[in-house]
């Protein structure tokens, strides 16, 4: 357990090839745990005015961002954890990010129903992306390999946006509900959701089309998060019903549930470190 943050923590994120966890509050830190030093809290930022829903880390560059529901989105130096750049433009929370270290961009998603792309070098808006709806977007996943951005939002389909250009170039329908998230595999040939009708569901980005959907109202309440890991052939979804259920990801069946936190699962991360 983390026990240093004052309130609810909203994201969660590993240090590339450390032991140390990186987490984000209510109460506008981020804080570093140590896995080596039975989680001892290490390192602290501190410099929004609200809440922190969402952090990553580019320990190649040296470079952590965060989102926050301060409208803003924050770009800060691991060596000595000064905030270096502040992007501003959102006009609602902002709830996702995803960075590309080849490209030097950052994109945000945020309540405002846009997808913002920033170019890290600059510090300027590079490109915006949204539907004339602007229905809230809930996550958004990079899709480096294919030069695509994914959405989720209460539309309910998941938008798939080409970099560089302001219309859609596809949409995955199914869902029945707001979906509130997405998890690519590894390849980026395939996509993962979840969200408010409690299944999840995986497509084919290939050729755009739903391949499978599982585990309908084994959650009781609406799918939050999710997370994959290859190696051991695993899903994770995380859920407002305050567990973690364990798929085998080949054959879309339950493994196992994990229980014990007291309110919303709001992120996963899985290491193999432990």
């Amino acid at each position: 357990q983390f026990e240093a943050h004052q309130g609810e923590i909203y994201c969660i994120w590993m240090l590339h090839k450390t032991n140390i966890i990186v987490t984000g509050s209510i109460d506008r830190t981020v804080r570093f745990w140590d896995m080596d030093k039975q989680y001892a809290n290490v390192n602290s930022f501190e410099g929004h005015s609200d809440a922190i829903l969402d952090v990553l880390t580019c320990v190649e560059q040296n470079m952590m961002f965060t989102a926050s529901a301060d409208f803003t989105v924050k770009a800060w130096s691991l060596d000595n954890r000064s905030c270096w750049a502040t992007f501003d433009g959102h006009t609602q929370v902002v709830k996702s990010l995803a960075y590309s270290q080849k490209l030097r961009l950052l994109f945000s998603g945020s309540k405002d129903g846009s997808i913002r792309c920033w170019d890290v070098s600059t510090k300027k808006l590079s490109a915006k992306y949204e539907e004339q709806a602007l229905s809230p977007v809930h996550c958004i996943q990079l899709l480096e390999k294919r030069q695509t951005v994914a959405s989720a939002s209460d539309g309910p389909s998941i938008v798939l946006w080409k970099l560089g250009s302001k219309d859609p170039i596809a949409k995955l329908e199914g869902h029945l509900g707001a979906v509130y998230a997405l998890r690519k595999s590894d390849s980026e040939n395939y996509l993962y959701s979840g969200g408010e009708d409690m299944s999840i569901y995986l497509w084919d980005l290939r050729k755009t089309v739903l391949l499978a959907k599982f585990g309908a109202e084994v959650h009781t309440k609406p799918i939050t998060c999710l997370e994959f890991c290859r190696g051991l052939k695993m899903l994770f979804s995380g859920s407002e019903d305050k567990t973690v259920l364990v798929w085998n990801s080949e054959e879309f069946t339950l493994v196992s549930t994990l229980e014990g936190h007291k309110n919303t699962v709001t992120r996963l991360r899985y290491s193999d470190k432990m």
